[in-house]
């Protein structure tokens, strides 16, 4: 096995597990690091030297330069690193360097993705592809496991997770991130069964698809099934307008019948007034998110420009008294759960423009190949979902879902295919 079939099973087996294995990032601190934030560390540092080693380094950047979306790409990742800086002032040693951890983090995974753009054009697509579904299953196979053995998740709220029960969480301990990968497969498989003609291989990816489609289900997650109806329907378009028909009609209808899902989707329908959704409705979920985007707008509004850096975000949101210090022993206190507020927040219109740009130019890119393969249709129309996705849930920076995706993408749009 060659180094670059090694570093994308290592990839897509950090999206699967990586949430497992958690460390300290700083002693007695709350900050953690995770097997998938090693994984991007060491492969995005491991790209780096090999690129130097071989004399490349200079090619490489021409070639990220070149390539609009990821020269936006970098310049968001050094826009983050100045509004850092201009933070750090008001930033004690810890949090600082807990910051730059956050920092390092984000730029890893730039180095990852124009890396693999730039380093896997030898690789097969049907190699590719299935050692990420090969993961995906298996990430499917621990949910139903957790469900089945774990259902009552209240005791982990000491360790910093939300307390879920009768959700299927998997390995990423949380349904609404595990959702969104259950979408990118679906996407996927649906396409793959579609284009396929061998009866086995659609048998194969028509039964990924359901076991997917039924965990999503089972996640209960709204913004997953919001995800779902946007991207699956649309992915089976291009090649079966029946079928994508049927697909966001039966959508349609799980949430107009009675059920757990459909129940939890009419609670959140007053969402952005957190008193109302807690009081009126009962949903303590919604209301948080709802708190959490006024918090959010709040230090935006404080450092329209530049942000409060990225990412101090629960230091300062602390500091200026718009939340209590407990929050930062969660998991999700240095952030909130729209990952566009965190990117105004934190890095100010400045980086929001230059992220937004990233992500425009790479869908027209996914779009523009539509016809030439498998993956950028389906990708191309899961980056519509992760928008949407992205406005309840902080998926844009959530390292799990975004290393399995950006291992596809940076295959997708690899060097030579332009």
């Amino acid at each position: 096995m060659n180094g670059r079939n090694l570093a994308l099973l290592v990839i897509f087996g950090a999206m699967a597990f990586g949430q497992v294995l958690r460390l300290p990032l700083l002693a007695g601190g709350r900050a953690t690091l995770t097997a998938a934030d090693l994984v991007i560390g060491l492969l995005g540092a491991g790209l780096f030297i090999a690129l130097i080693y071989q004399r490349r380094l200079l090619e490489y950047l021409h070639f990220v330069w070149q390539a609009t979306a990821w020269r936006y790409l970098l310049l968001f990742g050094l826009w983050a690193l100045l509004s850092l800086l201009l933070a750090l002032p008001g930033l004690a040693a810890g949090e600082a360097l807990t910051a730059l951890a956050y920092w390092l983090r984000l730029l890893g995974s730039i180095v990852l993705l124009t890396g693999l753009s730039f380093w896997l054009q030898a690789v097969q697509e049907k190699r590719l592809r299935s050692y990420f579904l090969l993961f995906g299953v298996l990430a499917i196979g621990a949910g139903f496991y957790q469900l089945f053995v774990l259902p009552d998740f209240r005791a982990m709220v000491e360790f910093g997770w939300d307390p879920h029960v009768g959700r299927l969480l998997s390995t990423f301990y949380d349904p609404n991130y595990f959702a969104a990968l259950l979408v990118l497969i679906m996407t996927i498989t649906v396409v793959l069964g579609l284009k396929n003609q061998a009866g086995r291989w659609q048998l194969l990816y028509g039964l990924i698809f359901l076991a997917a489609w039924v965990a999503l289900y089972l996640t209960y997650s709204r913004s997953g099934w919001l995800m779902g109806f946007l991207a699956v329907p649309l992915a089976s378009w291009l090649y079966s307008r029946r079928l994508s028909a049927l697909l966001a009609l039966i959508f349609v209808v799980a949430v107009l019948l009675p059920n757990r899902l459909s129940g939890r989707i009419w609670q959140s329908t007053s969402f952005l007034r957190p008193s109302t959704v807690t009081e009126e409705f009962g949903d303590p979920s919604a209301a948080a998110r709802a708190i959490a985007n006024e918090q959010a707008i709040r230090l935006f509004s404080d450092q329209p420009v530049t942000g409060v850096g990225y990412n101090a975000f629960g230091f300062v949101l602390t500091k200026a008294g718009y939340a209590e210090a407990e929050r930062l022993e969660f998991r999700s206190g240095m952030g909130t759960d729209n990952s566009w507020l965190f990117i105004l927040a934190t890095t100010g219109v400045t980086g929001f423009i230059l992220y937004g740009l990233f992500f425009t130019n790479l869908m027209q890119r996914l779009y523009q190949a539509r016809h030439r393969g498998v993956l950028a249709w389906p990708l191309a129309t899961y980056c519509g979902a992760l928008i949407a996705g992205a406005f309840f849930n902080n998926l844009l920076f959530y390292v799990p879902l975004i290393i399995g995706f950006y291992g596809l993408v940076g295959w997708e749009l690899r060097r030579g295919d332009d």
